[in-house]
């Protein structure tokens, strides 16, 4: 790491995307460690840093959110900053350019595609630091659907047991630890989320173990089919025989490409109950009785890992009755004239919100967003026979899909204030509300900028609300 910190010091170095959570955290890495010559960009427009910042360290309580824009805030100020038109400005001067995961998602960054093509200036990414220089015990957890809650499961167990662990990658709800890097130790344990976009980027070293949940066909509109498995792949082909792969046996994709894992490949399974660990199955019935809103192939995926650092069967038992779900997991958030309304923000893909629909009743979904090349048939085979109403938002989705809802399902929507009217407009007692958005850029299309999903259903339903609460 201090070979890294002094090969940087001579160096332009230039940052992306500089008020997401990625790009902040690397700027305090490496302004902390004597990293002088940075140049920050991002596409915000002037006079909302603040605003930008916020959006993108979701999560942080609001005082200490404040604290850590301002410390932010006056570094800024001490380095050459690029935003608005001016945005991407000597870029191709840098001698480093470190980007965030969504960088080719944006049509401004058209000259970054063009600089990282000439091969000539590295790019860096914040993955391929955290694999490469992190002196702790390194989990990543990737697959398409439930590596975010698995990952989740996984601290909390291992924070339980007494393990020193620190949370990062994809999940856009934690802080990144990217200063915390010249700290950690190899007694510690790093877990990591991984998205297939942080992979795209490459990395040098894999992780100690890899978790893979699934892979099912996503993200489509980026790549083929058969890249979109090889990137899911790849950590795990990086690694050597004494690492650890993890593998989801029912998965069929998995199966198939666990015949040319190098590493010890351990598998766990909702469907056979022998291709789990011994320990594993000593303790099978406990997760699947385990009364929370977790998923129960989470809480194995996250258990067989566990097991596998050594923690006792027993003590993961006793721990997942104790373990919280992370914000926008299928939460409940209000209860209004007996309605319940349910965030489940970040099932951005149709098999994430069918997964969440076994768990409700009387569900009235609301959906909408960028359908990526993904095949939306079993949705909406689903949809028909099991949900009451579906209101999707005008998108990409509406227009794949609302055609083939039945009529006397399908609700179409302009906005998330209008598809909220709409869903209490046809709700009864005991019905559930569901948002679920099914497709991508659910948030940054209907919710960026806009209150709290709770102020708003406050906003939009007061009497109602404070009949519930009895006053």
């Amino acid at each position: 790491m201090r070979r890294f910190f002094d090969s940087m010091k001579n160096k332009n170095v230039h940052i992306v995307g500089l008020t997401g959570a990625e790009a902040s955290s690397i700027l305090r890495l490496l302004t902390e460690n004597n990293v002088k010559n940075i140049t920050g960009h991002d596409l915000l427009k002037e006079g909302s840093l603040e605003k930008s910042y916020n959006t993108w360290h979701k999560n942080i309580p609001i005082r200490t959110k404040k604290k850590e824009f301002n410390l932010f805030a006056k570094t800024v100020n001490n380095i050459k900053f690029y935003s608005g038109k001016n945005y991407l400005t000597d870029v191709q001067k840098a001698d480093a350019i470190f980007v965030p995961q969504s960088w080719r998602l944006y049509q401004e960054n058209k000259k970054l595609r063009t600089v990282s093509q000439n091969k000539k200036i590295p790019f860096y990414s914040l993955t391929g630091l955290y694999l490469k220089y992190a002196e702790a015990f390194k989990i990543a957890v990737t697959g398409t659907v439930g590596k975010g809650s698995t990952a989740y499961i996984l601290v909390q167990l291992l924070r339980k047991s007494g393990k020193t662990v620190y949370f990062a990658g994809n999940e856009s709800w934690m802080s990144q630890a990217a200063e915390k890097l010249p700290v950690m130790k190899k007694t510690d344990i790093l877990v990591l989320e991984i998205s297939h976009r942080q992979l795209i980027d490459g990395f040098d070293k894999s992780a100690d173990i890899v978790l893979v949940t699934n892979i099912l066909p996503n993200h489509l509109d980026e790549v083929s089919w058969n890249e979109y498995i090889k990137l899911k792949m790849s950590l795990i082909k990086k690694q050597n025989a004494g690492q650890t792969a993890v593998l989801n046996y029912d998965d069929p994709v998995l199966r198939q490409e666990a015949k040319t894992v190098f590493s010890k490949a351990i598998y766990y399974s909702i469907k056979y109950i022998k291709k789990n660990t011994k320990s594993i199955q000593k303790i099978f019935p406990d997760i699947l009785s385990t009364k929370n809103t977790h998923y129960p192939i989470n809480i194995l995926a996250a258990s067989t890992v566990a097991v596998v650092l050594g923690i006792k069967p027993a003590e993961i038992v006793t721990n997942i009755k104790k373990i919280s779900v992370l914000r926008d997991r299928l939460c409940l958030v209000q209860t209004i004239s007996g309605i319940n309304v349910y965030s489940d923000l970040k099932s951005t893909t149709p098999w994430a919100t069918l997964k969440a629909l076994e768990k409700i009743e009387n569900p009235i979904i609301i959906c909408g967003g960028y359908t990526k090349g993904i095949d939306y048939s079993e949705f909406v085979q689903n949809v028909n026979a099991k949900v009451k109403n579906i209101i999707i938002i005008k998108s990409g989705l509406s227009e794949q899909i609302g055609e083939k809802i039945k009529r006397s399902k399908y609700l179409s929507a302009d906005n998330f204030s209008q598809a909220l009217r709409m869903a209490y407009s046809v709700a009864k007692k005991q019905d559930s509300i569901l948002i679920s958005p099914a497709a991508a850029y659910f948030y940054s299309k209907f919710l960026k900028g806009k209150a709290p999903l709770k102020k708003q259903l406050t906003s939009l339903f007061p009497a109602e609300i404070k009949s519930e609460a009895g006053y």
